[in-house]
């Protein structure tokens, strides 16, 4: 799995987009590597995303988002996986919808 991106703040903010930098930094170039934003698309930050991964030097082509795919389209792999800030529930929604997360709860789940 590669890494996931969280936070409050958002690709839309310049503390995020700092946040976001930082923690990406250690991974080196990303020219070839692949995001997968999960977005929500009654926000209307999409091409707001997508541009802020083209300035962090993400290729166009390796740029996918939730909002613009059908369920299913993400059998692929990524090296991140950027959740986008809002509404959690909404966000989870897109998640199963999208059938980004592929996770087995009896795994996760502490007994």
């Amino acid at each position: 799995m590669g890494k996931i991106i969280l936070t409050s703040q958002g690709l839309c903010t310049q503390m995020g987009d700092r946040l976001i930098h930082r923690a990406i930094s250690d991974m080196g170039d990303r020219e070839n590597k692949k995001i997968l934003l999960v977005d929500i698309k009654k926000y209307r930050i999409t091409e707001k995303l997508k541009d802020a991964c083209i300035s962090m030097g993400f290729e166009k082509s390796n740029i996918f988002v939730t909002s613009e795919a059908e369920a299913g389209d993400f059998s692929d792999f990524f090296e991140y996986y950027y959740v986008t800030a809002g509404n959690t529930f909404e966000i989870l929604k897109e998640i199963r919808i999208k059938k980004t997360c592929r996770f087995n709860k009896k795994k996760y789940v502490r007994k």
